[in-house]
């Protein structure tokens, strides 16, 4: 491990509601660092989501603090929070976030600059069978297609961290074990991993798993 990326201390989200408040997740407390490929596991309604948003500055927390990179993120404005998800950490939400007037060449282009990252982007678009389908706009590719063409938009650049929610929902057996393979590899090279999921197909030898339960987290070790 190369030194603490994400680092939370006694995070709480509550959402209003006419009792006074409804606690997404209560005193969330943990250190991830580089490298480390965390699975967060739970169902559905234990506030997975609610937390890795929190991670990406689309929530902001009620309570505690959160720090990435030991700068405190907490408070941080919406404008800082879209510039660290464009150069640093990149999220794949569970229903893909795609912008339905560009086509999948258009979308990926933005973020690929340059010649590695583009040569990254072609290796993807031929592992996840996307190739072909370049010219497509969102409302041409299947369920499955939206989840691959998201994956690759998240993995295309080099990002110190890569925050993922459900990515193989609607992918088969292969296309899950492309997922987990390209994901290992990040994590090996050092990015920070870490995904939300239900599926029992998710698993990986050095993963650390943290389960939330009615809001409360807590660590399981090096374990799926």
């Amino acid at each position: 491990m190369n030194g603490i990326v994400w680092q939370a201390k006694g995070l709480v989200l509550s959402y209003p509601s006419r009792d006074g408040g409804t606690e997404a997740f209560t005193h969330v407390d943990f250190d991830i660092s580089a490298g480390e490929f965390v699975v967060l596991k739970g169902p559905s309604g234990s506030g997975k989501s609610s937390l890795l948003y929190c991670l990406v500055g689309l929530l902001t927390p009620t309570e505690g603090s959160l720090q990435y990179r030991n700068v405190d993120v907490t408070r941080w404005s919406s404008k800082r929070w879209a510039h660290l998800r464009q150069t640093e950490v990149k999220f794949m939400p569970q229903i893909p976030a795609i912008i339905p007037y560009l086509t999948v060449r258009e979308a990926l282009n933005l973020p690929a600059k340059d010649e590695k990252s583009m040569a990254n982007t072609h290796r993807l678009l031929d592992r996840f069978g996307m190739m072909n389908h370049q010219d497509y706009y969102p409302h041409q590719l299947s369920v499955g297609g939206r989840q691959r063409f998201s994956f690759i938009r998240a993995m295309a650049t080099p990002a110190r961290a890569v925050i993922l929610d459900e990515p193989t929902a609607s992918l088969d057996d292969v296309m899950t074990q492309y997922v987990i393979e390209e994901l290992t590899h990040a994590a090996n090279s050092g990015t920070c991993v870490i995904l939300a999921t239900h599926d029992p197909r998710v698993q990986s030898e050095n993963a650390t798993i943290l389960y939330m339960e009615k809001g409360q987290l807590k660590r399981r070790g090096l374990d799926l």
